[in-house]
């Protein structure tokens, strides 16, 4: 688990429609964590905040992604 990874993610869902569309979607956080493990990534929802406030980004809410 990483702060990096949850940086390739954000950026993966925001040049990846499909799994953007399927966060959406997502009924839980427990499909939200495997739509990312799915997708290869492995982080803790401390590390998606880190990664999100370091970036600068709030487009997608920590509870669209929180794993």
């Amino acid at each position: 688990m990483s702060v990096q990874s949850a940086k390739d993610f954000v950026a993966k869902v925001k040049g990846d429609k499909s799994i953007a569309d399927s966060l959406g979607s997502a009924a839980d956080d427990d499909a939200r964590r495997k739509i990312a493990a799915d997708a290869g990534f492995d982080f803790t929802k401390a590390e998606m905040s880190e990664a999100l406030s370091a970036g600068g980004s709030k487009q997608l809410s920590d509870a669209d992604l929180d794993t």
